[in-house]
């Protein structure tokens, strides 16, 4: 996924010419993260910009509910990393 995620990124900052289409729709959020994130370094950030960040990171998932906005759920806050099942 990380070379995936340098093309799409090369692509968004104007770097490469047009390619085929882009299949893995996680790398394509990825790949906005930088874009959305230097569009203006001058003002602080706020919560539409985090909620814009989240957004472009979360875009292929049909399953949450609360995309670009804060989390509304009663239960803690889980972090969990590595493999699903080897958390």
């Amino acid at each position: 996924m990380a070379r995936r995620s340098q093309v799409l990124l090369a692509r968004q900052l104007g770097l490469t010419g047009p390619q085929g289409p882009v299949h893995d729709l996680r790398a394509m959020g990825i790949s906005r993260m930088p874009v959305l994130s230097r569009s203006d370094v001058t003002h602080p950030l706020t919560q539409e910009d985090l909620w814009k960040w989240h957004g472009a990171l979360m875009d292929y998932r049909s399953d949450l509910q609360s995309i670009g906005q804060w989390r509304r759920h009663p239960e803690p806050m889980q972090i969990l990393s590595g493999a699903l099942g080897k958390e």
